[in-house]
């Protein structure tokens, strides 16, 4: 009987062990089900499963856009420039601007940020995995693409294909780009090959149903197109249409020139793009022409005392910036001038084009300046804007001196002088001369034969002679030279140069300053030479540099014209006379 309970006992201890283990591998089980679902819900939630599946039966991509692409034909209104123009805080601008000495193009930061979600080498994509991929546009960031070459942004044209334009805040010209695919936020288009439509335009792009799109990769600064089918071409790159003549409206097409700088390609993030322009108050577009950036600053003040903190080392609160194009002689003679006036040297950041090395010898030249930090740039025509803001991006002084690489320091350019109206008034910028005293005056947006143009009234700084109560040798401007000392924290706060003005950016930089009421002067006393060449042997590199900075001034000044959203610009010579009437009042 005890055996018999004991075999009892001994059955129903097994069946209860086995019964629990059942039960424990039961609820593990629904522990993974419900994993697996909560992750497909998370799927769901960012690409739309119902509207992919629709849209793959109807082949059509028409209501991708949702409410932002019914509005879009609109453009940018004045309303979305001034909401994001709020959200610009200095902080924000410095870290915009950030540069390592290794980091010279936005085109590196771009490739590091879009890499992660494109793909290296294209793939054979079927127009059902694209359609359900542009199901996830919507919430992705746009770009604008720009050619940094040439200053000017891919464009749309009437019919749809892509071309040359400028860059413009009121024109709808941003792309997602998305799994190598890129899709106009305006039209719900996706970029393809012309030859899709049974066009005769050869390798020209286009917009089309985004079942024809083609995969497009951003590698080493490009957008690359690799064609794996047997009769393919291999690896093409996206590109301004070749020839000479003028850029502007050019096809954007296919190519094998890959090695081009005319194939390299930024992508400008949408809303800082957007930022940037906000921040330039442009015309109102009313029947005057007249713009906010018209109101000029008042006379400039000095500070309570108790606000002043006077430097006290010069070089603890200087730094020289110059932006010089493959020219280090030029950049030794003016750090020899700036140590032979001021009897010491001053920190000097240098930012020059590359990607060579110099040689040797001009090396052991620039070493006997411990004071230069000379960066050698991976970009061979980086343009004198963006080679400066990476300069003032390095600097840590309150205030820096921008140089021209031809300048050179005389016995009257006082820097002291300079940094004490700095330091004891609400200035901005404290501007010297060069050789010519008619180049500084005022600046006015209005209308020429009813188009919006920009003017600018030579020498009228001099003839108002609007000088300060407290130092009558300075005198109220709205441009000076390009010779001038600036609070470092206030030319990051608007903004700086704009990088795509590799030349033509004397006129940018003020008219930001006096859009943002910061106030400039012009002082005529604090003299630098402006000497295009020098003693030592570098006539032919002058002949180069000619040929890279006034060659393309006439593109230039038109990419300027746009950013600032006027037609013309004038340089207006003359008297009183000529000047507005509404100056008449504009006494302090």
């Amino acid at each position: 009987m005890e055996r018999g309970c004991h075999n009892l006992s001994s059955k129903l201890g097994y069946i209860l062990i086995v019964t629990s283990l059942s039960f424990f591998l039961f609820l593990f089980c629904q522990s993974l089900i419900q994993r697996d679902e909560g992750a497909h819900v998370s799927l769901s939630t960012d690409v739309d499963s119902v509207q992919a599946v629709s849209e793959l039966q109807s082949h059509q991509l028409r209501s991708l856009g949702g409410s932002e692409g019914s509005n879009s034909s609109a453009g940018v209104t004045e309303n979305a420039l001034k909401e994001v123009s709020n959200n610009s805080a200095a902080a924000e601008i410095r870290k915009q601007h950030e540069f390592k000495a290794t980091t010279t193009t936005t085109t590196s930061q771009t490739d590091t940020t879009i890499a992660s979600s494109t793909a290296t080498t294209s793939k054979t994509v079927s127009p059902s995995d694209k359609i359900k991929q542009s199901a996830s546009f919507s919430h992705k960031l746009k770009y604008r693409l720009q050619f940094p070459d040439k200053g000017l942004c891919v464009g749309i044209s009437k019919l749809k294909t892509l071309t040359l334009s400028f860059c413009n805040p009121v024109k709808q010209q941003a792309f997602y780009h998305i799994n190598g695919f890129l899709r106009s936020v305006e039209f719900s288009l996706c970029v393809g090959l012309a030859g899709f439509n049974n066009s005769t335009s050869g390798d020209s792009l286009t917009l089309l149903d985004c079942t024809q799109a083609i995969s497009l990769n951003l590698e080493k600064g490009r957008l690359i197109y690799r064609d794996d089918q047997a009769d393919g071409r291999g690896v093409l790159c996206i590109a301004p249409e070749g020839g000479g003549g003028i850029w502007l409206g050019k096809k954007i097409v296919l190519t094998k020139k890959c090695k081009t700088d005319a194939s390299q390609i930024d992508l400008l993030e949408e809303s800082a793009f957007l930022r940037d322009r906000a921040a330039l108050l442009m015309p109102s577009g009313d029947k005057s022409c007249d713009s906010p950036s018209n109101n000029r600053p008042p006379m400039a003040k000095l500070l309570p005392e108790i606000q002043v903190e006077r430097c006290k080392i010069l070089s603890e609160c200087v730094t020289v910036v110059v932006k010089t194009a493959r020219r280090p002689l030029l950049v030794i003679r003016l750090a020899e001038s700036i140590k032979t006036v001021l009897n010491q040297d001053l920190p000097m950041i240098v930012i020059d084009d590359g990607p060579n090395p110099h040689p040797s010898d001009i090396v052991a030249k620039i070493a006997q300046f411990p004071n230069i930090n000379y960066v050698t740039t991976e970009s061979k025509d980086l343009g004198i804007s963006e080679g400066r803001m990476i300069g003032v991006n390095m600097v840590t002084t309150k205030y820096f001196v921008n140089m021209d690489d031809d300048n050179v320091a005389t016995e009257s350019w006082d820097a002291a002088k300079m940094v004490e109206l700095l330091d004891t008034t609400d200035l901005s910028l404290v501007g010297g001369r060069t050789d010519s005293m008619d180049w500084p005056g005022f600046m006015e947006f209005g209308c020429d034969e009813s188009k919006p143009t920009l003017k600018h009234y030579w020498r009228s700084c001099r003839i108002a002679n609007q000088s300060l109560p407290f130092f009558p040798d300075c005198l109220r401007c709205d441009l000076t030279s390009n010779s001038f000392m600036a609070k470092t924290k206030d030319i990051l706060e608007v903004g700086g140069w704009s990088k795509e003005l590799k030349v033509h950016e004397h006129q940018d930089i003020f008219l930001r300053l006096k859009a943002a009421s910061k106030k400039v002067v012009w002082c005529p006393k604090f003299h630098v030479l402006n000497l295009h060449i020098s003693n030592d042997n570098t006539t032919v590199i002058d002949k180069a540099y000619k040929k890279l900075r006034y060659d393309r001034s006439g593109q230039m000044k038109k990419v300027f014209t746009n950013h600032w959203n006027v037609e013309d610009y004038k340089l207006i010579r003359g008297s009183k006379k000529k000047w507005p009437n509404t100056w008449e009042n504009d006494k302090y």
